[in-house]
């Protein structure tokens, strides 16, 4: 009788336990707008944990326990979640907007509304600087989520050539106006880029040997934007200059320039990828605002 008491406690632990990542040789605008985006990356991984039951002393508890833990599967350990594909750009903005980009009335409205605005604003600009120096006009602009609301911001330089470019910075208010964010920001010889690391919009300026990145910051409800910091870069030549933006984790934002030198021909647009490629169009074109 002993003998058979202690086969069956030994029968209800068994089934009862359970197992539980220095020359001047200088790049020009041309050249620096073919510099490739580097895409920021993430991964993510899944764990699980298990749990163990023991039954009680008594033969008629012990097999009632032993029966109902047969019964039930024994719980496994989650799988380990493949790593992650590289993540886009786009992935990388999404990310960075994700928390803030929360539906509401107000926010759709500016969703839905802002690309016309925007257009509007920079043709504003464009006629502007047209008309007033008799066809000589130069813009240039790309679109960044700076406050993580889900609503881009407009970046534009603007002036008459490369020399005298200003950023001017906007967004879209809650009453769907146009608000200037920043502006007499430095433009020329400039381009427009992100850390990869933080998503943060940079401002890239370089000409003859040395420039500057400047980190631009904005937060929802404040007046405008923010200079954070400004780093000095000295470059011998164009690979030595690419070479420091990698080293900053910084690379170009896709943008779009449109520009005309007299009244007797067409402007022209070109719409510039993340990867340097370009399209070309006839007019001002702002297709490119969506």
């Amino acid at each position: 009788m002993k003998k058979n008491l202690l086969l069956i406690c030994a029968a209800f632990v068994l089934c009862s336990c359970a197992a539980t990542n220095n020359n001047n040789n200088t790049p020009d605008i041309e050249e620096w707008q073919e510099v490739t985006v580097a895409s920021a990356t993430a991964t993510g991984a899944a764990t699980g944990t298990t749990a163990a039951a023991t039954g009680g002393a008594a033969v008629t508890t012990a097999v009632a326990a032993a029966t109902e833990a047969a019964a039930e599967p024994a719980p496994t350990e989650a799988p380990t979640a493949a790593p992650e594909e590289p993540a886009s750009e786009d992935a990388v903005q999404e990310a960075t907007t994700a928390e803030g980009s929360a539906a509401s009335p107000v926010n759709d409205r500016r969703r839905n509304e802002y690309p016309q605005v925007y257009k509007d604003e920079i043709k504003r600009l464009f006629d502007g600087l047209y008309q007033a120096n008799d066809g000589c006009a130069d813009v240039s602009y790309t679109l960044r989520d700076l406050d993580g609301d889900g609503v881009p911001e407009l970046a534009v330089k603007h002036g008459t050539a490369e020399y005298d470019l200003i950023t001017t910075i906007y967004t879209i208010d809650d009453n769907c106006s146009i608000k200037v964010l920043g502006d007499q920001l430095i433009g020329a010889h400039t381009t427009f880029g992100y850390e990869t690391n933080s998503g943060q919009f940079v401002i890239k300026e370089g000409y003859m040997g040395t420039g500057s990145c400047t980190w631009i910051s904005y937060v929802k409800g404040n007046e405008g934007v923010s200079v954070e910091k400004t780093v000095p870069v000295v470059y011998t030549d164009f690979d030595n200059y690419t070479a420091q933006m990698a080293a900053m984790s910084i690379a170009d934002l896709p943008f779009t320039n449109v520009f005309s030198f007299d009244t007797e021909h067409d402007p022209k647009t070109y719409i510039y990828a993340a990867d340097g490629s370009y399209e070309v169009y006839t007019g001002l074109d702002l297709r490119s605002v969506n």
